[in-house]
């Protein structure tokens, strides 16, 4: 290997999220997780204000992706520890 690409810094990489969650198998979980029987009614969200990024972003509008998977994470988790205990 030469050595100019053993001896660097590290560096990161991207992953093409925004994809992955329009069209790709990511997207079952933005339709799910985020849809309106899910999130929605925990009352921990402005179900407009998501509504308006979710449905922005899988019609293709530049709406950050990571906003969108912080939601997506953000469900994971409240399924999770918060379902079932009064929340």
């Amino acid at each position: 290997m030469p050595r100019h690409l053993i001896d660097r810094p590290k560096q990161g990489f991207g992953i093409p999220l925004a994809s992955w969650m329009r069209n790709g198998r990511l997207n079952v979980y933005v339709r799910d997780l985020l849809s309106r029987d899910s999130l929605w009614g925990s009352g921990l969200v402005d179900p407009v204000t998501l509504k308006r990024a979710v449905d922005g972003f899988l019609s293709g509008a530049r709406v950050d992706p990571h906003r969108i998977w912080l939601f997506v994470a953000f469900e994971f988790w409240r399924r999770k520890w918060l379902q079932g205990q009064g929340a």
